[in-house]
């Protein structure tokens, strides 16, 4: 569902003020939410103005562009408003003005940018070189590794030099795979007590400080989430019987095939005790509620509509899907990541009584 930006001014949130040269009344203005994917909402140029309004949690990135997302602006949105200034369409140089934390995406947009359309530069370079010799092809590759590595130095540098600025947490939070752990935990604890202390900071806590990695043997924590109803269920329900703990999303195709092999095994083995704990990464209910339908689940799946970034996904460090565990009655781990037929082969070794 796309919202249309228009109505009363919200008291608490954002709000993009936007003046626009070139632009007839009618046309129709987007604001691409990054993290999702999609565009949440739509605005009517109208006397040459559109608008957009909403509320976030800490920071997040925004595109704004016209129907043909030929040229977009980032948009850093906490919960604040600005002014924007589009000339003749062109939303990549449209000027900004009144928000702190724009100023600062800009800032750090100066160092980065550059050597992303260097990449960019590079990539249709190296499409152009496809028939070109296998020299020609290598220097192109080592010149875009050059390139990336350059990226991840400048971000790093950017965020050391600024630990002061509140965009930092963010930054940090959206690079820490590519950075590793411990550069990760070096940058943030040079924080200020009140960037540590911000959304992307105390997420960053979670993910440093107090996330961990299931391995066989280990036992599963508690986990208390709410199914698609909104009952909270508890994983702990269902100690003394064997669990299959699965993450999933429902824009993904993997998880989508895999839901087949768990509707055969539970099917053929619910009767016997076994249960499928499903933690849906889906940040729309309608999402998740679609692919319960479209693939027939029928246990419990849960979630917090956080996506990767939610904190159930940050405890268990989850960086790809689907990925599952398989516990025993006892809560411990006893295999990880079975997937396709596998599973019922395993429960039928598990089910099947000993002679």
């Amino acid at each position: 569902m796309i919202l249309t930006g228009c109505g009363k001014p919200v008291e608490f949130g954002f709000e993009i003020n936007g003046s626009s040269f070139g632009f007839s009344d009618g046309t129709e203005v987007f604001l691409f939410d990054i993290e999702k994917g999609r565009d949440v909402q739509k605005s009517l140029v109208k006397e040459g103005k559109f608008r957009f309004y909403g509320s976030v949690e800490g920071i997040k990135k925004f595109l704004v562009h016209d129907s043909r997302f030929e040229l977009y602006k980032t948009v850093w949105l906490d919960n604040s408003s600005f002014q924007m200034k589009v000339s003749n369409g062109d939303f990549e140089s449209a000027s900004t003005s009144g928000s702190e934390i724009q100023r600062q995406g800009e800032k750090w947009e100066e160092r980065i940018i550059p050597l992303y359309k260097k990449r960019e530069q590079l990539y249709k370079k190296q499409e152009k070189a496809e028939g070109s010799g296998a020299a020609i092809k290598t220097a192109i590759k080592r010149d875009i590794q050059a390139v990336d590595k350059e990226i991840v130095n400048q971000n790093q540098s950017f965020i050391k030099d600024h630990s002061d600025l509140k965009i930092v947490s963010f930054l940090l939070f959206e690079s820490k795979e590519v950075f590793g752990k411990e550069i990760t935990k070096t940058l943030y604890s040079n924080f200020q007590k009140d960037i540590k202390l911000n959304y992307w900071g105390r997420k960053l806590d979670l993910y440093l400080n107090h996330s961990y990695t299931l391995s066989i043997g280990d036992t599963i924590p508690e986990i208390l989430l709410a199914d698609i109803s909104n009952k909270a269920i508890s994983i702990g329900a269902y100690r003394g019987g064997y669990v299959l703990l699965e993450f999933w999303e429902s824009s993904c195709h993997s998880c989508s095939d895999e839901n087949a092999f768990l509707r055969e095994a539970y099917r053929s083995y619910h009767h016997y005790g076994f249960e499928i704990y499903g933690i849906s990464l889906d940040h729309e209910k309608s999402s998740w509620q679609h692919s319960l339908e479209r693939d027939s689940v029928s246990w419990t799946t849960v979630s917090d509509l956080e996506g990767f970034n939610g904190d159930i996904a940050l405890c268990f460090q989850i960086e790809y899907l689907p990925l599952n565990y398989l516990i025993n009655p006892q809560g411990i781990v006893l295999l990880k990541n079975i997937r396709g037929r596998d599973l019922s082969e395993e429960l039928e070794k598990i089910y099947t009584p000993k002679t």
